[in-house]
Order: C-alpha cells, then sequence, then structure tokens
C-alpha cells in the first residue's frame, strides 16, 4: 500500500510512479521469463491503461476528494482497517477484524464510540468455525451487521448442528440484538444489503470436506455461494453456482473469494476471476459482463520441468498473480472491479499494489482499464472510500472521486 509522509509527493505524483515501476517491473519479468524459456508469451503487454485513449476508453484518475483520520482525537487505535459501511446520515461502522472490535465514526471522522466486551476485551474475533470476521454492512433498517459471532459464543470443537456461520445484529447505538447463525459453509461473508434482505457469501470447502462434516448429497451438489437472508434472519433464495476454477490450480483455492455489489433492483456477483454475473431479486441470471485486460497475470501451473528445482523463479512464479478483490457500483452509473497484484519475490517478503476496472453499469462496456488505487476500497456510494495510511502509521479512510486524467 502506498504510503507518504507529510512532505511527500502528491498523489498523482505516486500514482504516476507506481504506474512506471509496474510497467518496468512486468518487462524485465518478461524478458526474464523469454530468456529462460519459460511458458509464457513473450509478445511485450503493456500495462497501466496508457492505451486506453486508442480503443476509445476514458483515461481516468482516481483523486482525493476527502481525507478522514480515523485515530485522529480521542479514537482508539485501529490496528486493521477491515471492513467498513457507512449509513445514511455518513457515520462509519469499522470492523477492525484483527482487534475485534466495531467503531462508530461521525462522517467527519469523530470517534463516538466501540463496541467491547466486559472489560474492553474483543468481542467479533472470528467465525463459530474458525475464520475471522468476514465483513459488515448496514441493512435499510438502520441496524448494522456483522459476520461473526460475538466472542465465545461458539466452541471452537462444537459440531453439533453444523453452525459454521453467523451474523449478528447491532443497532446503531452499539448494542448487540440478536445472533443468526447459518449451518454447512466454513466460513461467510457478509458484502451487501440488498432491497430487503442481506447477502450473505458462503464460503464452502470441497465436496470431500463437506461430505466428511455431514452435509447431505443434496447440499453438496447444490453448490451455491450466494444465500439471501432476510433482516430477521431466515434464508430465502441461495443461488450462482460456485466457480470450479478455484480448484483447477492447487494453491490457487485459498486466495478465491466472492465480492457482491448492489446495482438498483439487479446484485452484482464476481469471483476472483471475470466475469460479472447480474442476478435479479429471485436469484435469476440477467447476464454477464466483464473480461480480464492483458495486464491481469492469472495464477497458473508452470509446465513440466520448467523449473527443475523450487528455487526462486519456482516461487515467484506462484506468488506473483492478479486477483479480483472486490465489485462496488459508484454514482449509480459506473461498476468499480478491485483488482489486486500481489507481487512476491521471496517467502518472507510480498507486496500489494491495488487498481481498477471500471465499466459502464447499464452497457457493461468498459470505461477505464488499470485505474491506480492508493489501496483497497471498502465502501462505495458516489465516492470510493479507500483504506490507507499516507503518513505510514494510523489508519485513514480516503475518499477518492474517479475523473478524467490530464
Amino acid at each position: 500500500m502506498a504510503r507518504q509522509n507529510h512532505n511527500g509527493p502528491s498523489p498523482a505524483r505516486r500514482q504516476s510512479a507506481r504506474r512506471w515501476a509496474r510497467q518496468w517491473v512486468a518487462t524485465i519479468r518478461l524478458l526474464a521469463a523469454c530468456a529462460a524459456g519459460l511458458a509464457v508469451s513473450c509478445t511485450a503487454q503493456e500495462e497501466g491503461g496508457h492505451g486506453n485513449e486508442a480503443d476509445g476508453r476514458r483515461p481516468l484518475a482516481s483523486t482525493l476528494a476527502r481525507d478522514i483520520e480515523l485515530e485522529a482525537g480521542e479514537g482508539p487505535p485501529v490496528v486493521g482497517l477491515d471492513y467498513l459501511a457507512a449509513d445514511s446520515a455518513g457515520n462509519l461502522f469499522v470492523l477492525d477484524a484483527r482487534a475485534g472490535r466495531l467503531h462508530k465514526y461521525t462522517a467527519a471522522g469523530r470517534h463516538v464510540g466501540a463496541l467491547a466486551g466486559a472489560d474492553g476485551e474483543p468481542v467479533f474475533l472470528r467465525q463459530p468455525a474458525g475464520p475471522g470476521p468476514g465483513g459488515v454492512v448496514v441493512g435499510r433498517d438502520g441496524n448494522v451487521y456483522v459476520a461473526a459471532a460475538p466472542h465465545g459464543m461458539f466452541d471452537r470443537e462444537l459440531t453439533e448442528n453444523l453452525v459454521k456461520g453467523a451474523v449478528t445484529r447491532v443497532s446503531p447505538a452499539l448494542v448487540v440484538d440478536t445472533v443468526f447463525t447459518i449451518r454447512g459453509p466454513e466460513a461467510i461473508g457478509l458484502k451487501s444489503a440488498w432491497r430487503r434482505e442481506l447477502a450473505v457469501v458462503l464460503g464452502r470447502p470441497r465436496d470431500a470436506v463437506e461430505r466428511a462434516f455431514g452435509l447431505t448429497e443434496e447440499e453438496v451438489l447444490a453448490r451455491e455461494e450466494v444465500l439471501l437472508l432476510t433482516y430477521d434472519g431466515v434464508p430465502t433464495t441461495v443461488f450462482h453456482p460456485a466457480d470450479e476454477r478455484r480448484h483447477g490450480v492447487p494453491y490457487w483455492g485459498g486466495w478465491f473469494s466472492t465480492y457482491t455489489a448492489v446495482a438498483g433492483d439487479e446484485l452484482l456477483v464476481v469471483s476472483s476471476l471475470y466475469p460479472i454475473h447480474r442476478y435479479r431479486p429471485g436469484g435469476e441470471l440477467v447476464g454477464t459482463f466483464g473480461s480480464a485486460s492483458p495486464s491481469f497475470r492469472q495464477p497458473s501451473e508452470p509446465e513440466p520441468r520448467t523449473f527443475p528445482t523450487e528455487d526462486a523463479r519456482y516461487y515467484e512464479w506462484r506468488s506473483t498473480f492478479t486477483t479480483i478483490g472486490g465489485i462496488h457500483v459508484v454514482a449509480d452509473s459506473l461498476v468499480v472491479v478491485v483488482l489486486v497484484d500481489r507481487n512476491a519475490d521471496e517467502p518472507a517478503v510480498a507486496q500489494w499494489s491495488y487498481r481498477a476496472d471500471v465499466y459502464d453499469l447499464r452497457s457493461g462496456s468498459a470505461v477505464a482499464r488499470d485505474v491506480d488505487l492508493e489501496g483497497p476500497v471498502l465502501h462505495a456510494d458516489t465516492l470510493l472510500y479507500v483504506a490507507w495510511q499516507p503518513t505510514g502509521d494510523g489508519w485513514h479512510v480516503g475518499l477518492f472521486d474517479l475523473s478524467e486524467r490530464r
């Protein structure tokens, strides 16, 4: 994630520097791969969106509109800015999954309060099956919903009734109201409040694992990944079949996730690879759109005998790739797909960078490619809410606009 001291370069210069660096690194890797005779295309591809003008797409840039420092004033330290939701008044609900706390801030960044247990211990450390919290959203009923269970509610070894996922309803005043349990999936993610329901992503293990944990054959074969759950915890519809590409590369499954975004009466769903799926309220598929650009580095298995030993080149092949890290609708007109580039040259060091593909919501056509981002996008309305650390310490929420690059 890009960092800057108070006297550092402007966001525009940082974006330009990152774009140049990414192009240079990609070129060096391409030449090295060609020299080594690796199974890649040795035709130079330009990254970074400089070709947008030639094919009619607009050269967009993310521009900082407002910066909210979460630790300013009397606000407590935030260990990790992992999930964020905003209500109709602009209040921010920040789920610090690593510390297990839910914080509330005003639209100006003033800390209102935090949900903590007795003696201040963490509340949301994990889901019943063990994974950490999986998201926070504000429902259209005004309540806050967290994909996790209050700490200590479920024993880690508990297998009775296969309760593995849970959604906790919290009042706007940060009081736990109730907990809904979900049977079956090993983990859940909470991404969107759609119409009168929550869109819950079901993280399912492989078939054999599901059978081992006692799911019926019908439950295993269903394989859908998105569950609609009413604000009273009643499941209504399950849809979006599991993408089997997650099992195509052995090491890839752990990075594979599904994301949702609300677009009026439609729900947009995308996994870690294109395309984007459009669904109606009953879970009926309307169609798909979106495709990867040449800069998208999809993980793959090397050809046999490409690497005689598991050396540094082998590690880099496996650990340098692009994945989709989110989808958002901006100003009811643009679809922003967040791309995450993972670059790792050695086991102990991995660098992450973020960019976006932008599509027209109505037509599904590409508007821009490879728009540089300062960090992961956690929420969107008319702006993108980005988690970043511009001074190198302390979390900020940067509100970024998408505008024509000049």
